[in-house]
Parts: C-alpha cells; structure tokens; sequence
C-alpha cells in the first residue's frame, strides 16, 4: 500500500520500510494493529501509516502520520493514499 504526504510519497527513492505487528485492545475491541514506516536515507521525513483489524468487526481503521526528522518545519495540507 502506497500512500503519501503533501510532496513526500512512501514510493520515493529512498524510502526504507519496515513494519510491525501488536495485538491491540481498545474501545472498539480487540484485535491487531499493523505499522508501516517508512524511512528516508534522504533527510526526508518518515512517514507512518497504521491499520487496524478489529476480530468481531468488518471494518479497518487507518491511522496516517508523519514524523518530522529534518531541521525544517513543515505544513501538512493533505495525507492521501498515493496511486
């Protein structure tokens, strides 16, 4: 799953991912998160993307993010999926 950030999209050279599995138990239920960061080699910001699977539920829930790493701010206008 592809997805980006303003300018900085997850498949941009560069880009490094790793992901992560937790089980999760919140106010929808129970279930199991997965965690995607993706890091730049390039003093670009990481950016996150989480999906969560609840087990009595037929939806998921995204969560996006991104983590500034650079020395400069940024304004964030849009968190799209990317095509």
């Amino acid at each position: 799953m592809a997805f980006s950030c303003g300018e900085f999209k997850s498949t941009d050279a560069g880009y490094v991912h790793s992901a992560r599995v937790a089980d999760i138990d919140d106010s929808l239920g129970r279930g199991r998160e997965l965690t995607i960061r993706s890091k730049s080699t390039k003093g670009l910001p990481t950016l996150i993307l989480r999906l969560r699977l609840y087990d009595e539920s037929s939806f998921i829930v995204c969560g996006s993010g991104l983590a500034n790493t650079t020395d400069k701010p940024i304004q964030l206008k849009a968190f799209t999926p990317a095509e």
